[in-house]
């Protein structure tokens, strides 16, 4: 666990379950806001290109359409990645660092996690945030959550929205810079 959290319950179709949402005051951190407009996700598009960031809070709504796996690169670089994915076939949510640099320091070390994620209204709603070695996802108001560890490059930074293959849509992209908890409040 790397930011503060708040421990709830939500209501679910399935009954009650207990659910993690990041605390309220992380938005005190915030940068500047930078939106991302409503457009199609397409294969070999990058509709982020030119945005970067190592330390993020990102908050995120698309709709997969006939996408097979549309999803969100953090400390994208040359040949390397974070990759976020939602895979449609399996209504699951998936976080992968294989491709995020350095990995090998120990066998036990995870670079993949995964949990169930049914869409919302044939929607993924997610609010994630990126640190420099981090990677956090809320889905459904933190009912699924998934948390893993990255080692990127210097420069690796870029961010990317993807699909494999078919188009998704992309309802909204809302992320800010966030600057460090450590910072001097002198």
């Amino acid at each position: 666990m790397t930011l503060p959290r708040k421990l709830c319950l939500v209501k679910m179709p399935e009954g009650v379950r207990l659910a993690q949402q990041p605390v309220e005051s992380l938005c005190t951190l915030r940068g500047d806001v930078q939106y991302v407009p409503v457009q199609a996700i397409r294969p070999n598009e990058n509709l982020l290109t030119g945005m970067q960031g190592t330390t993020l809070e990102i908050i995120a709504d698309l709709e997969p359409r006939d996408a097979d796996a549309p999803g969100l690169r953090v400390f994208a670089g040359e040949n390397q990645w974070a990759e976020l994915r939602y895979n449609v076939d399996c209504g699951s949510l998936f976080l992968n660092s294989f491709r995020s640099g350095r990995g090998d320091f120990n066998a036990s070390f995870s670079l993949a996690c995964e949990a169930p994620l049914p869409l919302e209204e044939g929607s993924l709603g997610l609010h994630g945030f990126v640190g420099r070695s981090s990677v956090e996802v809320f889905a459904i108001d933190g009912w699924a959550v998934l948390s893993g560890r990255a080692f990127p490059d210097e420069g690796s930074d870029d961010l990317e929205l993807f699909v494999i293959k078919g188009e998704a849509q992309l309802h909204s992209l809302t992320f800010w810079p966030l600057a460090s908890i450590w910072r001097n409040k002198g």
